[in-house]
């Protein structure tokens, strides 16, 4: 679950991503709205970029006149060029819908007398006439072509200010969002990792006492160095809360393992006591239900050894030699109730790490279970896989849906078991799967009665040869 979940430096990146985006979107909305309010601005920089497009067209030898917002809006946009000489020598090279423009001062021979860049608004001959807009500028094209532009609008219907406002969010918007946002965002980014790596570092061993707790592994303290001051008074108190756990965990083990131990004599002194009593069905009931006592009290002794038991001894287990093992000691009391048993295991050993006596312990409970309970003259069938999980299918009444997991919790019986039975033997199997980073569960068989699963996590393929070799 928590794999699936996203890392606080990736989630950091993520606000920041998107805290550049909404800045990028608002200074767009800015920029745009300043240039709209302006018009005289957006007037000459739409005749700058008329003029520049002018004298680009004269000198890629093509006619301005032919250009769009000419040709297409006669009443809208106009201009002259002129050479770029002394001024007796200055000649008109090219011009369109001129009635747009103010009337030039020019010599006999129709040269233009002076010309200096000016930007200027006229107003039409009504008060109701539109204002017309007039730029003279000095352009300078290819590096060597210099020519005087005189250019007018009246109006914009060609949406030449679209271009202007583009060219101005290219240059204060997109360029310094692609190039200074994303390395600001990677140093932030960066620094933040660094920052929390400590926080990284205590997440991990969070996770290892969350897997210690379920292996029943001892619990180790959370280290504080390094961390900031703040998040280091947090792990202190951790810390605090850890040793306390562990203790009361201790003590719960001793408790129960003291309790369990002291009741096994009485309880067999009991069980003698009933052999002196003649037979009738009232000692027959009291001697089942003492044999049902103490097998409760063994199989609690035996949840508070089990943890103790797989600390103190691991080893590469066999699963499929511990399988055949509880089979063939099972098989008299199936053979009792008129039922067959199959095993199916491949043949290669199948190796996990950890305690063999609790392995088989879960694994005996696990077949013991599907015998007390599967019809007669029907089929237990016990299986071994690859990873050794090991699965045992009955014939049985089955059970509901909303009642399979919580038969793996302690004291848990079927409204429909008769006879003895601790109610405690699949909740150890599920504490030994537990104990070996496993699980177990309980399934529907296809036609008719449970499957259940016993899963390990510590697997050892590595050693399946040696112990094969051995056994052979």
């Amino acid at each position: 679950m928590l794999r699936r979940t996203r890392s606080l430096s990736r989630i950091v990146a993520w606000r920041m991503i998107l805290g550049a985006l909404g800045v990028s979107v608002l200074l767009t909305a800015v920029t745009i709205t300043k240039y709209l309010l302006d018009v005289p601005y957006l007037r000459r920089e739409s005749l700058e970029h008329q003029a520049r497009a002018v004298a680009r067209a004269l000198a890629e030898r093509r006619d301005p006149a032919r250009l769009p917002q000419f040709r297409l809006h006669p009443h809208h946009y106009g201009f002259r060029i002129f050479s770029d000489r002394l001024a007796q020598d200055r000649r008109l090279l090219g011009q369109a819908n001129t009635d747009l423009l103010p009337p030039m001062a020019t010599d006999a021979q129709g040269n233009a007398k002076d010309l200096d860049e000016t930007f200027q608004v006229f107003a039409g001959p009504r008060t109701t006439d539109p204002q017309r807009w007039q730029l003279v500028e000095r352009e300078q094209i290819a590096g060597h072509h210099h020519y005087w532009v005189q250019t007018t609008m009246v109006g914009d219907p060609a949406w030449l200010w679209t271009g202007v406002v583009a060219g101005e969010m290219m240059d204060h918007v997109i360029v310094p969002f692609l190039t200074i946002v994303p390395v600001l965002t990677l140093t932030m980014f960066m620094t933040t990792r660094s920052v929390l790596r400590p926080l990284t570092r205590l997440s991990a061993q969070a996770e290892e006492i969350g897997r210690a707790v379920t292996a029943g592994r001892t619990l180790a303290p959370l280290a504080a160095e390094g961390l900031p001051r703040e998040i280091a008074a947090v792990v202190l108190a951790l810390n605090a809360m850890l040793a306390q756990l562990e203790r009361s965990i201790s003590v719960q083990k001793q408790f129960t393992a003291d309790v369990a131990h002291e009741l096994r004599t009485p309880l067999a002194v009991m069980q003698l006591g009933t052999v002196q009593l003649p037979d009738s069905p009232r000692r027959r009931q009291l001697q089942a239900d003492l044999q049902g006592l103490g097998e409760l009290v063994h199989q609690l002794l035996r949840f508070a050894q089990a943890e103790d038991a797989l600390v103190e001894s691991r080893s590469p287990v066999d699963v499929v030699a511990v399988a055949r093992k509880v089979c063939e000691e099972v098989a008299p009391d199936a053979v009792r109730r008129r039922l067959t048993i199959e095993f199916d295991a491949p043949e290669t050993a199948a190796v996990v790490r950890g305690n063999g006596t609790l392995i088989e312990i879960a694994i005996r409970n696990l077949v013991e279970n599907a015998v007390k309970f599967a019809p007669p003259q029907t089929v237990v069938s016990v299986a071994v896989d690859a990873s050794a999980a090991v699965s045992v299918a009955d014939r049985g009444p089955g059970v509901p849906d909303n009642q399979k997991d919580r038969a793996f919790h302690r004291f848990w019986r079927s409204a429909t078991e008769q006879g003895g039975g601790a109610g405690v033997g699949l909740a150890l199997v599920r504490r030994v799967a537990h104990l070996h980073e496993g699980d177990a569960r309980l399934e529907d068989r296809p036609d008719g009665g449970t499957r259940a699963v016993l899963a390990f996590g510590v697997g050892y393929p590595s050693e399946t040869n040696s112990i094969t070799e051995a056994a052979g």
